[in-house]
């Protein structure tokens, strides 16, 4: 099962989750499902 669809089936994330604090197009806070995926939206979107 992969993240999204286990997350959907349990409310839950796997790893400890990472907060983005500004990273959203409008300065949103952002919760990160690891320091991968934080680091991989920095690599597509540019480094905060």
């Amino acid at each position: 099962m992969g993240c999204y669809e286990g997350f959907e089936t349990s409310g839950k994330l796997r790893e400890s989750p990472v907060t983005g604090i500004g990273f959203g197009p409008n300065g949103e806070t952002v919760i990160f499902e690891s320091d991968f995926a934080l680091k991989d939206f920095e690599k597509r979107h540019g480094e905060k």
